[in-house]
């Protein structure tokens, strides 16, 4: 009974399955298209399925859960005005119809509750009268259903009595009350009373469940017994004309529970039995006690990323390139690109996609995502820069101002050599000449990159700034020095 887990998902459980590889997958790794089975992203080759019921929580671990079903207000309000009607009427001359009317009207919401866990709804849905009127010969039935199996147990009484084998008795009962819930899901599914007994349908259920069947039986035993024991204790502490009311609640709601946990089964092992139960099981329906931490990554990105953990490295770049070409805005599988052009060590190819992915930023306005993307990069390579003087200087302009100065420094950094019609260098080496003198307190290195921004650029914008700033400069230090 222990659950395959997905390789890149420990605490998630596997949906698919790939023979080749020997990897598991998971609904947040393997998305199939319509009805389509998918393919292994590594190899090619097509996934088998792994059966729902490794997916779905299995049934003895929401044991509580099944208990808590009928305390929702949906079932609770059933109940409550069920046995309202069996109170007010019972005593009188339509006792005997208001409980069988009741009776049957339970009995059919105890297969809707069925029928919808066996679907997947795991609460209630609202109530509506389509759920009691539409197919109103279930409850009917079903309780013919229980009649033949007490009458076969009676004839096999009788019979064994009559050759004097008392074990034909026994035999025949312990069969008939071990498949009697396999009888319940065969007539919620198939609506027939005739497929309800079918032995081929029961042998079916019970080896498509396994060894879990017996798990079943054994917690539908003690939820019966516990509803017998409730149903004792209480009668001893309260008057006898509650008797009727207050039994039948406590039955009510034991078997709507059991009712739950029987639809549960049948929503676990549905592939297995084979039903046709038209569901679609993903892990995002795992009832957890906490959060696992797991978030789900861009569906583009999974097959890349589980390439790269295979060490794909190749194939996963040529997607990565791929999906970059078709969406040259979408910052995340730029992001990743970078990341692995870094971890491949391919320093030109890193360098050219750093200055288009940090100058695609800026161009979104998207300042401080451009940044730490800048900082990251120039971690990995030093020697890194943005490809127009534009971006360079703006840049700098942004980490001058969170107080990264010596980035700053970096970026415009022989920004005349690399551009040298650039027409705002002075406005960019009087930033240089700034952060010289007041950073490193290095005046006179500053005040010879102003003299060469006046000898070089003397008609360009921003260099009144610059002569402004050389006085300055100079009435500085020739104070300091007196």
């Amino acid at each position: 009974m222990s659950q395959i887990a997905c390789k890149y998902h420990y605490d998630l459980p596997a949906r698919w399955s790939c023979h080749s590889c020997c990897i598991n997958f998971c609904t947040n790794c393997v998305k199939p298209h319509q009805d389509e089975i998918p393919h292994c992203v590594v190899c090619g080759e097509q996934l088998t399925v792994v059966g729902a019921e490794n997916v779905v929580l299995p049934f003895w671990q929401r044991l509580h859960y099944f208990f808590m079903y009928p305390i929702n207000a949906v079932p609770m309000g059933i109940m409550v005005l069920l046995v309202a009607v069996i109170a007010a009427f019972g005593n009188t001359l339509f006792g005997i119809l208001a409980v069988v009317l009741s009776i049957l009207v339970f009995m059919k919401y105890a297969y809707v509750v069925l029928e919808d866990t066996s679907h997947g709804y795991l609460s209630p849905r609202a109530f509506s009268l389509e759920m009691i009127t539409r197919d109103l010969e279930l409850p009917f039935k079903h309780i013919l259903n229980i009649f033949l199996i007490i009458a076969l147990n009676y004839m096999a009484y009788n019979y064994s009595r009559e050759i004097e084998y008392e074990y034909l008795f026994y035999i025949t009962l312990f069969t008939t009350l071990f498949f009697l819930p396999t009888s319940v899901m065969v007539l919620a599914v198939k609506h027939s009373f005739t497929s309800a007994f079918n032995p081929w349908l029961h042998f079916h259920i019970v080896k498509s469940i396994g060894v879990a069947y017996v798990l079943l039986y054994v917690f539908l035993f003690m939820m019966l017994s516990s509803a017998a024991a409730a149903i004792y204790y209480i009668n001893q502490l309260i008057p006898a004309e509650f008797y009727l009311g207050i039994d039948v609640f406590i039955s009510m709601f034991f078997l709507l529970s059991i009712f739950n946990m029987l639809g549960y089964v049948l929503y676990q092992y549905h592939e297995k039995i084979g039903f046709g139960i038209d569901i679609e099981v993903s892990s995002s329906q795992l009832e957890t006690a906490g959060d696992s931490g797991f978030k789900l990554r861009m569906p583009a990105m999974v097959d890349i990323e589980i390439l790269v953990q295979e060490g794909e490295y190749s194939q996963a770049m040529k997607r990565l390139e791929k999906l970059i070409a078709l969406q040259p805005s979408d910052m995340h599988a730029r992001g990743y690109y970078q990341k692995l052009l870094h971890l491949l060590g391919n320093v030109d190819e890193a360098r050219k996609h750093c200055a288009d992915f940090v100058g695609r930023l800026m161009d979104e306005k998207k300042i401080t995502q451009a940044m730490k993307v800048f900082i990251a990069c120039y971690k990995q390579d030093p020697d890194i820069t943005l490809a127009r003087p534009s971006q360079r200087l703006a840049m700098a302009s942004a980490f001058v101002n969170s107080g990264k100065h010596r980035l700053a420094m970096h970026l415009l950094n022989n920004l005349h050599k690399d551009h040298p019609t650039y027409s705002e260098i002075p406005e960019a080496y009087l930033m240089v000449a700034q952060i010289m003198s007041d950073q490193f307190n290095q005046d006179d290195k500053a005040i010879n990159i102003l003299h060469f921004v006046l000898d070089r650029y003397p008609q360009n914008k921003g260099i009144e700034e610059v002569r402004e700033y050389l006085g300055i400069l100079k009435s500085v230090t020739q104070s300091e020095k007196f």
